[in-house]
């Protein structure tokens, strides 16, 4: 059976054309048609449904380029899974047949994907866009390397894609890239050695009606994620990128002239200018304040993800060293916040104690970091919240110490493997998982239970130690019981299946009032999904608060 997955949001008419086309399909095979409907206000969720469609709606905060084909793709039957958009619609009646085609064919090619078409509408560079992009002829793309990636091999659009369950089961979407996640599946998928298939013949007609200030913003965002798609080859790649550049606007310059539309030529140059610079402006956006970027993204509400640790320092100091920029954050970070002049001696005893412990080795933690974890034991403590204090992942031991000295009162339970990090997935990291990759993170951040317990002994109550050495999946499980409730749990486990156990293993041992502090929220794709997935399934509400660029908490109502 072939499933077709739609996203749809306030679809309208646009989203009853595309269901006509797909039910108008000839094919000698079943097929069904799954909608994910991001809580539609103009009936399309009831549109679907009188359609046939399978439907699943979804709140609309919650849609995720690639979270959200994602979910679609779980709640397909088919072994063939074909994406398109609620705006594409087919060009002809063996739409369907011939995209998939390639996957009946060859068993190397792990997708393919048809011409996008111009609506009758489009504007004259949208047109020599979507024919410079696609085009008529039919071809294979391959990849034997990261130096053989670019716009031309990774090419590969969810508006009009076709893939074998079984690859998208291997390469999930990546659910932590603001676009082009299809382009970033490519990637993995070429570097796996598999093919991707272009099929001219398999067309819909889809195209955007954009203004020079949506075109910047959208190209704005395909840079930002470029590093991960088409510039994933890095300098090959972007040699590639300006090649085609090069060719595209002297092409398009003698198209323009060859037919008729000369009029069009000086809007042409400001609103491929205005793309080029939004591109380029995209790719450098790690050296951009948040603030700016949000205002020149489409998506300005992905941007409020908190950057990976520290960025502002990097783009403030560019010329600074590595140690440099460590001691002005440190610095920054040991400043006063508005929270802390409720409870002026607890900033200063929490700060005092995460230097020691920073300095002598004991923890990785930054000041904001640190100090917080104090301040959340010493609240439960002075609140009255009941419950001991558990830390899941403690490497030498400075994160226990400073919950113990917060609330020496409190049993401290310590959970850590002491063989270092397990061996990542992929959807801990924005990047193949390859032999070298688990190689560089497999054994990891290896802490020292000794190290740990003369941390307690000297800063924290030793007798109220309690350490539970070994892997998470042997020492968590049944650990509930035993520690009671629980009146701060801070998680910093680093990957999705670490976070996800500790979370589904403990959560419901938190006091109301207690505490739930995730220390790589902000810098690692695997420990954020683990909380948004986590939090999503209990139907966790409480919001999370910021502690720094990478850590968060929220509190048990």
């Amino acid at each position: 059976m072939i499933s077709v997955v739609i996203p749809v949001r306030n679809g309208g008419e646009d989203l009853r054309r595309c269901l006509d086309g797909i039910a108008a399909q000839r094919l000698d095979e079943p097929h069904e048609v799954v909608v994910v409907d991001s809580s539609s206000t103009d009936g399309s969720a009831e549109l679907a449904r009188e359609k046939g469609a399978r439907l699943h709606v979804i709140p609309a905060e919650e849609f995720n380029h690639g979270a959200t084909r994602n979910l679609g793709a779980e709640l397909a039957g088919g072994e063939v899974l074909v994406f398109t958009s609620q705006d594409a619609y087919p060009e002809h009646e063996r739409w369907l047949a011939e995209l998939v085609a390639p996957l009946r064919e060859n068993g190397d090619v792990a997708g393919s994907y048809g011409r996008q078409l111009p609506h009758e509408d489009a504007t004259p560079p949208e047109r020599y866009f979507l024919d410079f992009l696609y085009g008529p002829h039919p071809r294979e793309q391959r990849a034997a390397g990261e130096e053989e990636l670019s716009m031309e091999t990774t090419l590969f659009s969810n508006v009009n894609a076709a893939m074998r369950r079984t690859a998208w089961e291997r390469f999930p979407f990546a659910e932590n890239i603001i676009m082009s996640e299809d382009q970033e599946w490519a990637r993995r998928a070429l570097l796996a050695g598999h093919a991707l298939r272009y099929v001219p013949g398999a067309a819909v007609r889809h195209s955007h009606p954009y203004t020079i200030g949506s075109a910047f913003r959208r190209f704005f965002d395909s840079g930002a994620s470029a590093d991960r798609a088409y510039l994933a080859g890095a300098r090959p790649s972007a040699r590639v990128l300006r090649r085609a550049a090069v060719r595209y606007a002297r092409g398009e310059l003698a198209w323009l002239w060859r037919t008729g539309r000369r009029r069009w030529i000086p809007y042409t140059a400001v609103y491929e200018l205005a793309k080029f610079a939004g591109l380029q402006l995209g790719v450098r956006h790690p050296s951009i304040p948040r603030p700016v970027i949000r205002r020149l993204s489409a998506l300005p509400e992905y941007w409020s993800i908190p950057a990976p640790a520290h960025p502002w320092t990097q783009w403030a100091l560019p010329w600074a060293s590595p140690r440099a920029r460590e001691r002005v954050q440190h610095a920054w970070e040991s400043l006063p916040r508005a929270r802390d002049l409720r409870r002026p001696r607890t900033y200063r005893d929490g700060l005092r104690l995460h230097r020691r412990l920073y300095r002598e080795g004991y923890t990785m933690l930054y000041p904001l970091r640190g100090r917080m974890l104090f301040a959340l034991a010493r609240r439960a403590q002075l609140d009255g919240v009941p419950g001991a204090l558990v830390d899941c992942g403690t490497w030498n031991g400075g994160s226990t110490a400073l919950l113990s000295a917060g609330a020496p009162d409190r049993e401290v339970w310590a959970f850590d493997s002491f063989q270092g990090l397990p061996a990542p997935t992929g959807r801990d990291l924005p990047v193949v998982i390859t032999d070298e990759i688990i190689a560089a993170v497999e054994g990891g951040c290896l802490g020292s239970e000794s190290l740990l317990r003369e941390a307690v002994a000297l800063y924290g109550r030793a007798d109220g130690l309690q350490v539970r050495p070994g892997w998470f999946s042997d020492t968590l499980p049944g650990a509930a019981a035993e520690i009671g409730t629980i009146a701060v749990l801070h998680c910093d486990s680093d990957l999705y299946d670490s976070v996800r156990l500790t979370l589904e293993e403990l959560y419901g041992s938190v006091s109301p009032g207690g505490c739930v502090v995730i220390d790589d929220y902000g810098a690692i794709p695997g420990a954020r999904q683990a909380t948004d997935d986590f939090r999503r399934d209990h139907g966790i509400r409480a919001p999370l608060v910021t502690i720094d660029q990478t850590g968060r908490y929220w509190v048990r109502p």
